[in-house]
């Protein structure tokens, strides 16, 4: 028999604690590559966002389907992962979208490339790019990276992430498992703190040594401004490794550095057995802002 009682400090904490347990036992720590930005102009086989790619001879950028060459979005030098785990420790990762107000997602499959080097070799210098490397641009203004940055990365680790639609169903069953009953709001009141808890106690746990924000990364947890469309889409379940994850951030003056769209975050995702065998053909991007 349910009880009807109200949202006070003991049914939070006791909640709470629950809420922490059953979530502890289904998710663990991650380790990951944590990428730092560093404003520079920024050589051809480096870690980057914006700038000129890493070209081998005798290739050519993406295009679309309508031959649109897509742009680098990011660039990675796999030395710089750290070891982390299943990723290449050698050779150029690269992301390239369609410099439009989308950013390409409109675009399906054809708004974006992922593509792979496994070693360096030799490569279009950045005087030969001028020719072989003319990247679309719908606007000059449209497009996320707003400076060339050089990426550093460092090996970190993160704490689960308690999204709202998790705390959401974990909330609801604590409450349906002790036969508590409470109202719409006081629901709702209940899954805000339990979250904000949540948040408060492992903030430091995700966040830089300044305590500002920053979810650029590779691998660990991903961060979304709204929702995971692996949750509305069933069928992207299995894209289960965060292979690169790009945030709205700002230099140490303030200015901008990356913008998406109002304050958003771009993700690709890639299932674990097509990583460990370097297949990146099969790779979903999505990105959402605020």
């Amino acid at each position: 028999m349910s009880k009807k009682i109200k949202a006070d400090s003991e049914l939070i904490n006791e909640c709470y604690k629950w809420v922490k347990h059953q979530f502890f036992n289904q998710y663990a720590a991650k380790h990951y590559a944590k990428a730092d930005f560093c404003t520079a102009q920024t050589k051809l086989t480096e870690s980057k966002i914006g700038g000129l790619p890493y070209l081998p001879k005798g290739d050519v950028a993406p295009k679309n389907a309508d031959g649109k060459t897509l742009r680098l979005l990011a660039q990675i030098n796999c030395t710089d992962l750290k070891g982390l785990e299943h990723f290449p420790s050698t050779g150029i990762l690269q992301f390239f979208i369609l410099d439009n107000w989308e950013f390409g997602i409109e675009n399906g499959r054809d708004g974006y490339a992922v593509r792979y080097y496994p070693e360096i070799s030799e490569h279009y210098t950045e005087a030969e790019l001028a020719e072989y490397y003319r990247p679309y641009a719908e606007d000059e203004e449209c497009f996320p990276i707003l400076q060339e940055c050089k990426l550093q990365f460092r090996l970190t680790e993160q704490a689960p992430v308690l999204d709202h639609a998790t705390c959401v169903m974990l909330c609801g069953k604590y409450l349906a498992e002790h036969g508590i009953e409470v109202d719409y709001h006081t629901k709702e009141h209940l899954q805000r703190v339990v979250q904000h808890e949540y948040e408060n106690e492992f903030s430091t746990y995700n966040k830089e040594d300044d305590g500002e924000e920053n979810h650029s990364q590779c691998g660990g947890y991903p961060y979304f401004t709204q929702n995971d469309p692996r949750d509305e889409d069933k069928g992207l379940v299995d894209y289960n490794v965060l292979l690169f994850q790009l945030d709205s951030s700002f230099d140490e003056d303030g200015e901008e550095i990356v913008m998406i769209g109002d304050m958003g975050v771009m993700n690709f995702f890639i299932r674990q057995d097509d990583l460990q065998r370097r297949d990146f053909s099969d790779v979903l991007y999505y990105w959402d802002c605020c």
